[in-house]
């Protein structure tokens, strides 16, 4: 039973509504949703508002439960709170933790928010007031909450929980019996009716059961408050309809935001709570694989064992809300190799997260889309409802006004006196109407006249009073309705107004989330995330590697060097900072593991927008094995920097200067403790480098340049290529034509390099061309230039011997497809030409392809040939011999028996100078099992060949099988 000290509290709150109050000079927009349960199970709410001025004054507030036209229950209050809001939009938060004279909370609808989750249905009421500087600015808000629970809903979980529990995997692998029976088909919820109660009466609810036409229902109950209705269809299987609901819920979050005109609680307010709940799905998936391989040989230049084994996986998992992918691979043959193949790598996959944010953002904009135009819609409609409504009010009171003779019936008249007024109306008429009745004796008031005239007026007056209260009835419910409506449409324009100024106009700036870390894109959209999200740790991380994985940081720093150790980046809001450790390995020209301690420290710096300086510390020391081998151990004097650290400070910027132009530098310097000769010049330990990139407004024409240097006494060699010595520029264009049809690009490089002793410069061009299109055949033919410099495996005291070639490529292909059937042609052309001192060598490659697809089968003719060619003038020893021409026809098929079963099968043949010289036969299966997540795929090739007319045939048998596990579970059992 509510204290009277909360009923004076809230009749003087709602009375600010029936009077004439004063109204604020420039009247604050104010909105709240309904309260809710935070994270300590108190009663919370907050209170958005919009003001020209600042709010230094008091807040009354009081929402209440509708249970019929009269009947209503106060759910929470709060009585003169003391409020300082500046001017504009802000929101403030009220939490309800105690009852005391100025602050009130139902304590059984804490309890009922406790066990449900969510408001129960009904209508509700909520009475806003601010007082400031003696004026009362005052606020109605309906909220109106359907009885269907919905998808998403906690108790409506639990009970598809109850009826379809979730079967117990191993590595996605059902471990339980199959459903139960009654979730296939047939009066579901009769059936299971028993779990139903169970699981209610758990969760301190009373369920009722009951069934329509084609449907069946429960009605649950917490103490004598409705809670809702769990309500399925009787002709479809409990597991089809759990399942729908699940896939709608998490591939189409947005549909489950409401606006309805009568139901329309703020979007963002839903989204928060849907993205909340949203954690119940979260997932564990991935794969597993493991696979053994055995043969009695293998082909020629072949680094693998005959007999291994294989164990790959890959498992991705949120963590703290943080998507985390965990990728993993041994084999067998790490157990003899110096340098090991085997990882495992921790990623935190920051770009899933951003995108994941970002389906979440753009489904809000679209929602409010949606919502802006419905409600433009809405507006319309109901206004024309509003005036119809007006329209019969105002008939209805002339009506009124002229049966009882009274003005302004709406303000002066009420059930207490409409009788009275209804009574003297009638008794007037009544009169005038017996005027003209004469009785025999007027002074006998018992004669029959007398009694016919009393009947006659009480008659009158009954139904005159009977007609008045009808229409008065009438006029009060259109008055009703007037008031409902007129007060949804303007608490309709206002969520709009505050989903658009709190959360839609600040996520405008989230258009390129490549410009910002997930920090600064989960500030922007803080208001769609669940309360305290955004001041999460994790969400400042802007990566985290941990494990065997490629790193760049800068051209002169880390440069995509696979590293085995750890990466982490974070956001401190006003920078950026992030720590690299482990280890760089290359393997050297003996076989052997070349070692390279590197540690990294970076900070970034955003001072505009698409704006960046990058400032980077960056140091590897050499391990002391690299330093045993016989490689290094007579360096000369001339260069005795190798054994030491070295350390080298980086600065980068990148940025664009317009839309149109992307510009990027970088300045680095190498410093090494161990060289306080100062034989190197200063500037020779230098390294710095400009790219810019454009696009020519209104053309498809982009165009890039780039100048590097580096001095001679610049020192990283834990780079795959020093670039040490060497100064190059690069210019390049790209355009489409003919409406995208045809593409060209062109490029221009000039490399020189300074060693010790010589100096020597390298000019190359290059270009491609190709079409594109669906209806003609697609061409392409390029022209490639490469070379290769210095890398840390060459002495530091001989000559540098670069490797300078180019790649012709030509490709041309066309498809046909009609229905399911298709057949794809394809000829391809690649001469590839390298020199290093005076050695040359090349290759050719000419191929034709022939592939035919249909619905259960494909099959493809691969053939051409291959030339490998070479020449030295140099010495003879060693010298490099052209090893000839060689044919090669491939054939190979598949063909899918059912859906479990793929089989495939194929030949090829190679024909050298002197004849045959090789020919194969493989074949294999794929087996998806029915009921499993498992896949079994097995290969079995046999091989016979002869690499020289002299050398014999050699014979190959090589086999394979693999299994394959899928899997995907929940991580929360709620």
């Amino acid at each position: 039973m509510i204290k009277p000290i909360y009923l004076i509290m809230t009749v003087a709150i709602m009375f600010s509504f029936h009077c004439q109050a004063q109204t604020m000079s420039a009247k604050p927009r104010i909105y709240t949703d309904l309260a809710w349960l935070n994270d300590e199970n108190k009663l919370s709410q907050e209170i958005y508002y919009t003001s020209d001025t600042d709010l230094h004054g008091l807040l009354n507030i009081a929402c209440y439960k509708y249970n019929g036209a009269t009947d209503s229950i106060l759910l929470y209050a709060k009585k003169d709170l003391k409020i300082k809001l500046k001017k504009g939009t802000e929101s403030v938060k009220l939490d309800y933790k105690e009852t005391n004279n100025n602050s009130f909370c139902l304590s059984e609808y804490v309890a009922l928010l406790e066990h449900t989750h969510a408001t129960p249905p009904g209508n509700y009421k909520t009475y806003i007031s601010v007082t400031n500087t003696g004026q009362v600015s005052t606020t109605l808000l309906l909220h109106e909450v359907d009885s269907t629970l919905g998808p998403n809903s906690f108790i409506r979980k639990s009970i598809n929980k109850s009826l379809l529990p979730r079967p117990k995997t191993f590595l996605g692998i059902n471990i339980t019996n199959t459903l139960p029976a009654y979730a296939k088909a047939g009066n579901l919820i009769d059936a299971g009716n028993n779990k139903i109660n169970k699981t209610a009466k758990a969760k301190g609810l009373t369920a009722v059961t009951g069934n329509k036409a084609d449907k069946s229902f429960i009605d649950l109950y917490f103490h004598d408050w409705y809670v809702g209705r769990y309500e399925m269809e009787k002709n479809i299987s409990l597991s089809k309809q759990v399942s729908q609901q699940e896939n709608s819920y998490k591939n189409n979050l947005p549909s489950f935001a409401s606006n309805d005109l009568t139901n329309h609680p703020s979007l963002f307010s839903q989204f928060r709570t849907l993205k909340k709940d949203k954690k119940d799905e979260d997932e564990v998936k991935g794969m597993i694989s493991v696979s053994t391989n055995g043969s009695n040989g293998q082909e020629p230049n072949s680094d693998l064992d005959n007999n291994y084994y294989e164990l790959r996986s890959t498992i991705e998992l949120p963590i703290y809300g943080m998507p985390v992918q965990i990728d993993g691979y041994y084999t067998s043959q790490d157990q003899h190799r110096m340098a090991k193949a085997s990882y495992v790598h921790f990623h935190y996959d920051i770009d899933k997260a951003k995108d994941n944010l970002m389906k979440l953002v753009n489904g809000y904009n679209d929602k409010y889309q949606q919502t802006v135009s419905k409600s433009k819609g809405m507006d319309q409609v109901y206004q024309n409802f509003v005036r119809n409504l007006e329209s019969q009010k105002g008939q209805l009171t002339g009506e009124l006004e002229k049966e009882l003779s009274v003005k302004n019936v709406a303000g002066s008249i009420n059930f207490d006196s409409l009788k009275k007024e209804a009574t003297r109306s009638a008794i007037a008429n009544a009169r005038k109407d017996t005027a003209g009745l004469k009785t025999n004796n007027p002074v006998d008031s018992t004669s029959k006249e007398a009694l016919t005239k009393e009947q006659h007026i009480r008659d009158s007056v009954e139904n005159k009073y009977k007609q008045a209260q009808d229409k008065y009835t009438k006029l009060l419910a259109l008055e009703q309705k007037i008031t409902k409506y007129q007060t949804l449409l303007t608490q309709n324009k206002n969520v709009n107004y505050f989903d658009s100024a709190l959360a839609y106009d600040k996520m405008k700036g989230l258009s390129d989330p490549g410009q910002m870390s997930y920090k600064q894109m989960a500030k922007k959209a803080d208001n769609l995330l669940p309360e305290g999200n955004v001041k999460k740790f994790a969400t400042g991380l802007t990566s985290f590697d941990a494990g065997m994985f490629p790193k760049y940081e800068s051209q002169y720093t880390m440069s995509g060097q696979m590293m085995k150790g750890l990466d982490m980046g974070y956001d401190f809001g006003f920078c950026q900072a992030g720590i690299t450790l482990g280890k760089t390995q290359y393997i050297g020209r003996d076989g052997s593991v070349d070692n390279y301690s590197t540690y990294s420290g970076r900070i970034i710096y955003q001072p505009a927008k698409s704006q960046k300086l990058t400032l980077i510390y960056y140091g590897y020391t050499p391990s002391q094995n690299m330093l045993k081998d016989s490689f290094f151990k007579d360096i000369p004097v001339a260069a005795p920097s190798f054994k030491n650290p070295v350390s080298i400070i980086s600065a980068k910027y990148d940025g664009a200067i317009s839309k149109y132009v992307i510009v990027g530098s970088e300045f680095a310097r190498s410093i090494n403790s161990a060289d306080r000769t100062g034989a190197v010049n200063s500037n020779d330990k230098t390294a710095y480098n400009f790219n810019i990139e454009g696009a020519i407004p209104n053309i498809n024409i982009s165009l890039l340049g780039n100048y590097s240097k580096a001095g001679n006494g610049f020192e990283n060699n834990s780079l795959p290529i020093s670039p040490a010595g060497t100064e190059q520029y690069k210019l390049g264009g790209r355009g489409d034509f003919f409406r995208s049809f045809l593409t060209l690009g062109i490029e221009y490089d000039y490399l020189a390099q300074t060693s010790f002793a010589t100096t020597g410069g390298n000019k190359k061009w290059g270009f491609d061309i190709k079409t594109n299109s669906k209806r003609y055949p697609s061409l392409a033919f390029s022209y490639k230039p490469f070379s290769t410099f210095r890398s840390f495996t060459d002495t530091l005291s001989i000559p540098q011997r670069p490797i300078l070639g180019a790649v012709w490529t030509g490709r041309a292909s066309y498809q046909i497809k009609k229905h399911a059937r298709s057949i794809r042609f394809m000829v391809l052309y690649n001469k590839s030409t390298s020199s290093m001192d005076t050695v040359s060598y090349g290759s050719n490659l000419l191929q034709f392809t022939t592939m035919y697809s249909e619905k259960k089968w494909m099959m493809s003719v691969n053939t051409g040939f291959t030339e490998i060619t070479g020449s030295s003038v140099a010495t003879s020893v060693n010298p490099i011999t052209p090893t000839g021409k060689t044919t090669f026809i491939n054939i190979n098929g598949s063909y899918t028996l059912s859906k479990a079963l793929t089989i495939n099968a194929g030949q090829d043949i190679g024909i050298a100078v002197f004849g045959f010289c090789k020919y194969g036969v493989n074949g294999g299966l794929i087996y998806k099992f029915d009921k499993l997540p498992l896949m079994a795929r097995v290969n079995l090739r046999y091989m016979n060949y002869e690499l020289n007319e002299t050398d014999g045939w050699k014979q190959l048998y090589m086999g394979s099988v693999e299994l394959n596990w899928k899997f995907k579970t929940k991580m929360h059992n709620n």
